[in-house]
């Protein structure tokens, strides 16, 4: 009877846990397939010229979880995208100033994410296809609930490609860039997102302890 009342207590304990771990996917911007803002260290302008930009867009973390994987939408402005490239991904908490990038919480440069055609074309110049990007990182990053961060994601050192990424309309609510012409982060003047999604783990323990928790406690009361 004691084991039987202890595996209760268990199982409610359990779900109690799994009520407050909501896994998979914490923020989502699905894109807006009409085009993107440039988001890359180097690149040739359609003058010839060299340049480079970085954008940012910022979220609200909605649980006390933590982030393991970052995916993120985007195209190539010549439709060529390179055999390797790299990627730096950067965190960011607002400057109590204007709320704009500020201070650096994680970097992290990634080697040749996992890159998938969508299928889909982005409506501008020459219609460069689609790619959705995974990214999971070294190691989880904790976020606290109800705080806002800036997420910045930018192809690093490949003059040969222009890496655009893509729109979205989730929030709506404008996004940051800083590039040659501005001395600091600067504010889009116009609303719209960058397509991306911040994924925290699937809590696969825990929801294998309940099943097992919930067999148990079926068959003690089957014995009984």
């Amino acid at each position: 009877m004691r084991t039987a009342y202890f595996t209760i207590l268990v199982c409610t304990v359990f779900f109690a846990l799994s009520q407050a771990a909501h896994a998979g996917i914490i923020v989502d911007h699905q894109p807006f397939p009409t085009g993107g803002p440039g988001s890359d260290t180097q690149y040739v302008t359609t003058l010839g010229q060299t340049s480079w930009q970085w954008l940012a867009d910022d979220f609200v973390w909605a649980t006390n979880e933590q982030l393991t994987h970052v995916n993120y939408w985007g195209f190539y402005n010549a439709d060529n995208p390179p055999i390797h490239e790299t990627f730096r991904l950067r965190l960011y908490l607002p400057r109590s100033s204007d709320g704009l990038p500020g201070q650096v919480i994680h970097e992290e440069v990634i080697l040749n994410p996992n890159r998938t055609a969508t299928g889909r074309e982005i409506q501008v110049g020459i219609t460069p296809n689609e790619y959705f990007f995974e990214a999971p990182l070294v190691a989880p990053v904790t976020l606290n609930a109800n705080d806002r961060y800036w997420l910045e994601v930018v192809q690093v050192g490949d003059i040969t490609t222009h890496f655009r990424w893509e729109t979205s309309v989730t929030e709506n609510n404008g996004l940051a860039f800083l590039n040659r012409n501005v001395p600091d982060w600067a504010f889009t003047d116009t609303q719209g997102d960058l397509a991306f999604q911040l994924i925290s783990p699937e809590p696969t323990s825990l929801v294998l302890f309940g099943a097992a928790c919930i067999m148990r406690t079926r068959s003690r009361r089957t014995a009984a």
